[in-house]
């Protein structure tokens, strides 16, 4: 069935459906790279929702992440920019997002 699926996105790319499935899809980098399945690669992933978030207490696909803030400096790919932004935050400032995300 999942090779059935792979060979329908290789020849409808511009598919609606495919194309709605894709844009949930985000390039992690390598260092997250895992198992795939569906549409994404080893290193894509869909991004979960942020409802919830002060109530996990692992954080990534496979709860690498301790903290919220361990989680937001693993992230590299299409992430990278927003990573190093959260990184050059005043530590007044980064507290304040991370206080905001428990409150999720």
């Amino acid at each position: 069935m999942a090779q059935e699926f792979r060979s329908f996105i290789a020849k409808y790319p511009e598919n609606p459906r495919v194309r709605d499935a894709r844009k949930h899809l985000h390039e992690m980098g390598l260092d997250l790279a895992d198992i795939c399945f569906g549409l994404a690669t080893p290193s894509e992933f869909r991004t979960e929702p942020l409802m919830g978030l002060g109530l996990r207490t692992r954080f990534l696909h496979d709860g690498r992440a301790s903290t919220i803030e361990d989680a937001v400096r693993l992230h590299a790919g299409e992430a990278t920019g927003s990573r190093d932004r959260f990184g050059s935050l005043s530590g007044e400032e980064r507290r304040a997002l991370l206080k905001f995300l428990a409150s999720l």
